[in-house]
């Protein structure tokens, strides 16, 4: 009898030892909470005033490698501006909503336009880019003196002067010629104001 009541408290020790090494192996594999999981979404501003929409804009055009491209404008239609590139040949500036047309309020055909774009350029026949800008900065008016690769230009609309640095390409000129000079677009601040001429058409 004594036997027998050993065997069943050996039993019943040996079934509470195992339950107690399951419950341990439990609370192992348990990982506590640490308090509630908060997604954090970053939120970006929008430009509460136009100042700040066009800073932001420089800001994201000064990150692209922007090259310019001088030509003479041959076709223009809705969608692109065909130039004579000269030694390139033709290049098909694509035009969109975001091109900026500067200088002139209209492009018009024999006009010398600066194209600004991306760098990127098909190898398509015509080449074709994309046109971020568009500038046509012209001056007309009458040659008033000559010197030195320079000349003095009395403007058709409003008789100011204007002093030019003449390109390479330049044709022969004389005082009284009535011409129209493309210009970079970049003037000093002196009087009269300088500018270099990229082209000139008498």
């Amino acid at each position: 009898m004594k036997k027998k009541m050993i065997w069943v408290l050996l039993a019943v020790v040996l079934v509470l030892a195992a339950a107690a090494a399951v419950l341990l192996l439990n609370k192992n594999d348990v990982v506590e909470s640490t308090g509630p999981i908060v997604v954090t979404e970053e939120v970006t501003a929008e430009p509460e005033t136009q100042e700040e929409a066009e800073a932001e804009a420089l800001s994201e055009e000064a990150e692209i490698e922007l090259v310019t491209l001088t030509g003479v404008i041959t076709e223009i239609t809705d969608e692109y501006v065909l130039l004579d590139v000269g030694d390139m040949g033709q290049v098909q500036a694509n035009l969109s909503e975001d091109t900026l047309i500067e200088g002139v309020e209209e492009l018009a055909i024999g006009q010398t336009a600066i194209v600004t774009y991306d760098g990127k350029m098909t190898r398509s026949l015509p080449a074709q880019i994309t046109a971020l800008r568009v500038g046509v900065y012209e001056v007309r008016g009458t040659v008033k003196t000559m010197e030195d690769g320079r000349i003095t230009v009395e403007k058709t609309e409003g008789g100011d002067e204007v002093v030019l640095t003449l390109p390479e390409n330049a044709p022969a000129l004389a005082v009284g010629d009535v011409i129209t000079a493309y210009t970079t677009g970049i003037s000093t601040m002196s009087l009269p104001p300088q500018m270099n001429a990229i082209a000139i058409v008498k």
